[in-house]
């Protein structure tokens, strides 16, 4: 059974101290009247919408985007810490136990894509994108740069193959690249190094099922292989997953057996160790308006790998709970993960809340965002907090100039990685310049 519903995509960054907020605000609204999609087709989905996925002609495009930011920060920083932790040259202050200091700075961040997509036929097509930055500075990022063809044999099989990033899961915000490194992205999107990895991947798109295999390889673990040499099996990842739809609802089932990660020798043996396994289960619905989501997912570590890097890779269970909306004018996400080891027998949480609200002021060119990121634990192996727990308020003007947005915000973090007693706040200004060509 199918049917059309709204898609939009809400992802939100961050400003200088978080890149992307006016971009990613804007994303909450795009398009919200007019793209529709079938319901078992979900944002991060593991396969390609099927249909008529390549043109009936030959064609070549060249397109890109390019976005530079330029702006002033100021920071400050307080809390009942050692000294060692503070910059001796910038405290200011220091009352009975509490340390503080100030500091600002200017800022200044350049991003270019430029793209390419070749289709010779229906069947065939060649994607690319090549990717520059100045933070970090490298004529080609490896990690956002991308080269892969589709094929598509005959018409329930689609082939593809390359430099690919992949997005699996119902799961938006814990998946945000911004926000979350790969590692924490894991708990939720099973292949999230597929943007350091080569990947293959066949997709059967059936009339209610869609089946998904994907073989990755991880370049990055300092092995080179030849023809002469090629990658034994244990030394590839593989993932699948079958998502059916029915009743209006999405189902998903998957599984990933992870590699042994060869440059990585356990200390005490030199015996190879890798990431865990995975098997898991999600389910996605509109009720009442909201699309809700749940995942379940658990990890276990194979008979070669004798222990795990972090505590994300043991063997544990993750159960998230998301939903979110789109109004006409305001945005709103939310989700919840629980991390359950079984080794350890306790439990740690996550918590992500969106808000947003566009079309503000006499001119309707302001929009409003609020962010809330809470880690009670952001499931580190040693018990240390990641600089994961913040809020953040956030005003963008639109066009203030062609091409151009003005945007201000304030974000405060309470739980900083190493320094559990220090409170930080950031207070950034900058123009963000976005042209697509």
């Amino acid at each position: 059974m199918k049917k059309k519903f709204l898609l939009v995509i809400f992802l939100v960054g961050s400003l200088v101290f978080a890149q992307d907020i006016d971009d990613d605000f804007d994303a909450i609204f795009e398009n919200a009247g007019d793209i529709t999609a079938e319901e078992n087709d979900k944002i991060n989905s593991p396969r390609p919408i099927t249909g008529n996925v390549f043109p009936n002609s030959s064609i070549f495009k060249f397109y890109g985007h390019n976005k530079s930011e330029m702006g002033l920060i100021y920071g400050h920083r307080f809390g009942d810490l050692e000294e060692k932790y503070f910059d001796k040259g910038k405290i200011e202050v220091r009352e009975g136990e509490f340390y503080r200091e100030n500091w600002g700075a200017g800022y200044f961040d350049f991003e270019n894509h430029i793209s390419f997509v070749a289709r010779p036929d229906d069947s065939f097509a060649i994607h690319g994108n090549l990717c520059t930055t100045f933070f970090p500075i490298k004529w080609v990022n490896d990690q956002k740069s991308t080269l892969y063809f589709d094929y598509m044999a005959g018409h329930n099989c689609i082939v593809s193959a390359g430099k690919k990033t992949l997005n699996w899961g119902y799961v938006r915000i814990f998946n945000n690249v911004t926000d979350y490194s790969q590692e924490e992205r894991l708990t939720t999107n099973i292949v999230a190094d597929s943007e350091s990895s080569i990947i293959g991947s066949l997709t059967f798109p059936l009339s209610f099922m869609t089946a998904t295999g994907v073989i990755l390889y991880n370049f990055k673990n300092g092995v080179e292989f030849s023809k002469d040499n090629p990658p034994k099996l244990d030394e590839l990842s593989y993932a699948g997953s079958l998502e059916f739809s029915f009743l209006q609802a999405s189902l998903n089932l998957y599984f990933r057996r992870t590699a042994r990660d060869v440059s990585s020798l356990n200390a005490e043996n030199e015996t190879p160790y890798g990431i865990n396994n995975v098997i898991g289960i999600e389910a996605k619905r509109t009720v009442f308006g909201f699309d809700s989501y749940v995942q379940n997912t658990f990890r276990f570590n194979s008979p070669e790998n004798l222990r795990s890097i972090t505590s994300i890779n043991s063997k544990s269970e993750v159960i998230t709970f998301g939903t979110y909306r789109l109004w006409e004018r305001w945005g709103f996400n939310a989700e919840f993960q629980n991390f359950y080891s079984i080794e350890e027998k306790s439990n740690s949480q996550r918590i992500a809340l969106d808000l947003g609200v566009r079309k503000v002021g006499p001119k309707k060119d302001l929009k409003l965002i609020l962010q809330w990121r809470h880690d009670t634990n952001n499931f580190s192996s040693d018990g240390e907090f990641l600089d994961n727990s913040w809020v953040k308020l956030g005003l963008v003007k639109s066009n203030f100039f062609k091409h151009l947005d003005w945007v201000n915000g304030v974000q405060v973090h309470y739980r900083l990685k190493d320094e559990p007693g220090v409170y930080q706040a950031r207070l950034a200004s900058y123009f963000t310049l976005n042209i697509d060509y």
